[in-house]
């Protein structure tokens, strides 16, 4: 179902769920867009080696399109404005990723810095620790807007879409 928004701005944009024929587009739009302006990229320099930077996208991060809980912004005319790529958590699910056990070893170590960094947080978040009540949760893994239409309100309806 998808839900059209009117920004104060009076463009409009429609989320609705990424299908399996938008993999190429959101690839395209996460090297444009995710991978250059991200802080963590930015300072390990990612975009210096697209190449590879490519192949980790489609190795990891194509399952995020694919369960379910990745949305995008569409554009009147049709143009992806901005996606967000979800994932579920559930306590006790020992199915955790690990950059580590994902990489192989000719994988570029940049990624496993990235990696282990954020896995670091997530474990000393321990979120279900601190929220007994809670079983279950939604991580935004990636949310990412076309520069050219940020300030629009497309990042919170995003967000409010994965609520």
């Amino acid at each position: 179902m998808s839900v059209t928004t009117k920004t104060e701005n009076t463009r409009s944009f429609t989320i609705a769920p990424i299908i399996p024929t938008d993999k190429d587009v959101v690839i395209k739009f996460l090297l444009k867009f995710f991978f250059r302006d991200e802080p963590l990229n930015i300072s390990m320099e990612l975009m210096k080696e697209k190449d590879h930077l490519l192949g980790h996208i489609e190795c990891h991060y194509t399952k995020l399109m694919d369960n379910g809980l990745a949305f995008k912004a569409v554009s009147p005319n049709g143009d992806i404005v901005g996606i967000v790529l979800n994932s579920l958590t559930v306590r006790n699910d020992n199915n955790e990723e690990k950059i580590e056990d994902e990489n192989g070893p000719d994988d570029n170590t940049k990624f496993k810095t990235i990696g282990t960094f954020l896995d670091k947080v997530e474990r000393e978040a321990d979120v279900f620790t601190k929220y007994p009540n809670v079983d279950r949760l939604i991580d935004i893994k990636i949310i990412s807007v076309d520069e050219s239409c940020r300030g629009q309100g497309i990042c919170k309806a995003l967000i409010d879409k994965t609520k």
